[in-house]
């Protein structure tokens, strides 16, 4: 696990990037087990500002979300 170091593991989210970026700019977003929600929030926000699509998952599976479909 990732935050199982980490001194602030509440700001640390997942995130997945389609490839390629400039034709998929979709990434996912999960919340690790210690990740606060404003982390989410505000991933999301950065990802929306440089103009991707981030789709906030429930909790994480193995894959993308666009293989499972």
């Amino acid at each position: 696990m990732l935050q199982a170091e980490m001194d602030n593991p509440e700001c640390f989210p997942v995130a997945h990037a389609f490839q390629p970026v400039y034709l998929l700019p979709l990434v996912e977003l999960w919340a690790g087990e210690r990740t606060g929600p404003d982390a989410l929030e505000q991933a999301a926000a950065i990802y929306r500002a440089i103009g991707m699509h981030p789709p906030v998952m429930r909790r994480e599976v193995d894959g993308f979300i666009a293989n499972r479909l």
